[in-house]
Order: structure tokens, then C-alpha cells, then sequence
């Protein structure tokens, strides 16, 4: 190898060694293939309109993915509204960027979810009433969707979890709460809509929703405080400008869209958490 190669080389991998790396973290609400390829499109995205790498992390749990923030390893994260206003109280300095919108089946784009109490099709369960004494499952404590509505409407019907039904699971996604449903290993579970369609078209229709819990401002994107203000400024210009058409409604995507929303959109979900005492945790 000639003088001028060997340069031409370890000037090349010094470049690419040194090259700009942002780290995307989101949390687990489902599973993690499931994640990796809903998340392509807004990576391969991100990557294109900032000239930089961009690498997608999955948090082991919701708690893990806002220490991951508060430990400087992800730059941006997409979160549930619960754990910003939660990483907010930590990081007061941390930047809101825009709220996910994705279609419905409807095919109109829209910023919030739903959250159902769902239990088979043949299990002759007709209200909460019948789950008395039953198994069930939600998703993890710092879920929406998943724990923190759920409960929060049990609470409001007199109902506490852990004295109520006979056992209680926390299955950590929401796919595996459906799944364990359509089992008969569970006999109800809190999940959100998108999972709910998707895991019942799968198991051939054999869930149906006991009951609507409530409808959810859907998770949103931050990023660290310790990104300069002009990348700031570049990555929210990228993430604003995001585009992406699912190939049909059974599809997880992190999002079809991005929109910013007023504070005031997530005062609910703040009354909510403060409604909800540690001793409510099961």
C-alpha cells in the first residue's frame, strides 16, 4: 500500500469515527421487532434531513427509558405524556418538540388513543362486575393506556385492583396483555386501540372491549438539554416535517405525522397522576 492510500484510508476512518451519532430512545409498549420496524421510516427519515446517524434504542421498561434521558444516553425520545410530565420534574430544561399523530381507522390523522378494558368474545363477561374475583393484567405503572387511566376510572367505580380481582399481572406491552387474553390465560386487561385491532384481527376476532376507558393525548417527542440550540432547532425542523403513509391500518408506526400541541392538552393526564397515590400501585 502506497503513502498516499494509507493516508487517503486513515483520514476516512478517522471522519467516520468522529461522526455525529444521535441516540432515539422510545419505550417498550410493544414488541421489540415490532418496534424496530415501526421505527424505521422516521430513523431512515431523521437520518436523511440531518446528514447524521441515528440510533434507535428500545428502553428495557418505561422507568428505564427516562433514566436513559436523565443519563444523557438518549438525545431524543419518544414518551408517554405521563413519563414527560415525570421527566419534566427531573429535567425542567428538557424540550418538548411535537406530539405524534397518526391515522385512525377512520384514515383522518389524529393525536390521541384510546384506552380499553378488553376480556374474550366467548367468555360471557358482560361488565366489570362479571371480572370479579378474575385474573387481570395491565402494562406497566407508567403507562397510560396500559395502567394510569385504567386505574384512575377503576378507582372512580370504587374499585381497587389488588382486593378486587382474584390475581394481577403487570405484562409490561400491551401485545402481550392481548395475547395472554386470547389464551384464557388472563380473563381481562387494560391495552391501548392500535393493539387491540391488531392482536383481535390476528386471533381471528376472539377479544371484544368491555369497556372504553378513556381517550389519551398521544406520546410525544423530546429532546436532552445538552444538544446545542442549533441542532436543536435542526432535528425539530426534521421531526415537524416528517410525512409517512402506513401500508394499511393494521400497520405499528411510530407515527404518521407530527403536530405541536398547547400544555393545557396534557392537564388532564396531570390531575390524573396526581389523583393516583404510590399506594394505588398494586
Amino acid at each position: 500500500m502506497n503513502k498516499s492510500v494509507f493516508l487517503f484510508l486513515l483520514l476516512l476512518s478517522h471522519l467516520i469515527s468522529s461522526e455525529k451519532v444521535l441516540a432515539l430512545g422510545v419505550s417498550p409498549w410493544i414488541e421489540k421487532q415490532q418496534l424496530i420496524e415501526a421505527g424505521k421510516p422516521f430513523v431512515n427519515h431523521l437520518e436523511k434531513k440531518l446528514n447524521m446517524k441515528i440510533d434507535f434504542h428500545i428502553g428495557k421498561d418505561y422507568g428505564d427509558t427516562i433514566n436513559k434521558i436523565k443519563f444523557k444516553k438518549f438525545d431524543i425520545a419518544i414518551i408517554g405524556t405521563s413519563a414527560y410530565i415525570e421527566i419534566k420534574k427531573i429535567i425542567p430544561t428538557i424540550k418538548y418538540i411535537a406530539t405524534v399523530q397518526n391515522r385512525g381507522k377512520n384514515g383522518g390523522l389524529k393525536s390521541n388513543y384510546r384506552s380499553f378494558i378488553v376480556v374474550k368474545k366467548d367468555s360471557g363477561y358482560r361488565t366489570l362486575d362479571d371480572l370479579k374475583g378474575k385474573k387481570f393484567a395491565f402494562t406497566d405503572f407508567k403507562s397510560n393506556g396500559g395502567y394510569i387511566y385504567p386505574s384512575y376510572y377503576l378507582k372512580k367505580k370504587g374499585i381497587t385492583p389488588k382486593k378486587y380481582f382474584s390475581k394481577v399481572y403487570m405484562l409490561k406491552k400491551h401485545t402481550k396483555v392481548a395475547e395472554a387474553i386470547g389464551k384464557g390465560a388472563i380473563d381481562g386487561g387494560a391495552i391501548y386501540d392500535k393493539a387491540y385491532y391488531i392482536v383481535n384481527e390476528r386471533l381471528k376476532g376472539s377479544l371484544k372491549v368491555l369497556e372504553q376507558v378513556a381517550v389519551i393525548p398521544n406520546e410525544l417527542v423530546v429532546l436532552a438539554p445538552h444538544i446545542e440550540k442549533k441542532l436543536q432547532k435542526k432535528i425539530e425542523k426534521a421531526i415537524l416535517s416528517y410525512r409517512y403513509e402506513s401500508i394499511n391500518n393494521n400497520e405499528y408506526v411510530i407515527a404518521n405525522r407530527f403536530i405541536k400541541l398547547k400544555k393545557s392538552a396534557y392537564n388532564n393526564v396531570i390531575k390524573i397522576k396526581r389523583t393516583l397515590s404510590q399506594k394505588d400501585e398494586i
